[in-house]
């Protein structure tokens, strides 16, 4: 774990165990940035997991992996419920009492409670079948517009993937190109030196 000390050109300057050391702009996808905060934590405390990892043990940790707080160790670390311990080094967690819907794909809880922005761009119809089939039990949803909530949900979230995206050009430009190809193919000559675009 280290402090960003400066920034230059080519490299960050990073102090970590009292040293400073450069790290190159190439090596940014090999560490995480995070803001600290203090967090007081207690046995029974719901955490989501912000980064993957292991366990001192070798034990799996998954990015928005929920987990629960048995107990904190004089050390630092925390033990968990299952048994796994997050090390000292290991702090990239929020409190995982409310996830995203994003965040919430896979996971199955008795209650879901669902609070609609009423953002039209915020709810879609595959948003809300994820938000909506996660709970066992029940859901109650919170919303300020009720009537937008319900155009919202039934709207296509499927977004476009930039081959198809691509492919949708091409087909334009080919159908463009035969249509020039039939407006010069269909002319028609009037006998006085005028071009007129006949029918096919």
């Amino acid at each position: 774990m280290g402090k960003l000390w400066d920034i230059t050109d080519t490299h960050l300057l990073v102090e970590a165990s009292g040293h400073i050391r450069s790290v190159s702009f190439n090596q940014l996808e090999h560490f995480h940035v995070c803001r600290p905060k203090q967090m007081k934590l207690a046995s029974g405390d719901r955490l989501q997991l912000k980064s993957n990892g292991e366990t001192g043990t070798g034990r799996k940790l998954a990015n928005g992996e929920l987990v629960t707080v048995n107990s904190v160790l004089s050390d630092g670390r925390i033990r968990l419920a299952d048994g796994r311990v997050l090390e000292k080094h290991y702090r990239e967690f929020v409190r995982g009492y409310a996830v995203t819907s994003y965040a919430s794909q896979g996971k199955t809880v008795d209650y879901v409670l669902f609070s609609d922005s009423a953002v039209k761009a915020a709810t879609n119809d595959q948003q809300w079948y994820v938000t909506t089939s996660r709970g066992r039990k029940g859901i109650r949803i919170f919303t300020s517009d009720r009537l937008q909530l319900r155009e919202s949900v039934v709207r296509p979230g499927r977004r476009a993937l930039a081959l198809e995206l691509a492919c949708e050009s091409e087909r334009i430009e080919e159908q463009n190109s035969r249509r020039r190809v039939m407006m010069v193919g269909n002319r028609v000559d009037d006998g006085f030196g005028h071009c007129l675009f006949g029918q096919a």
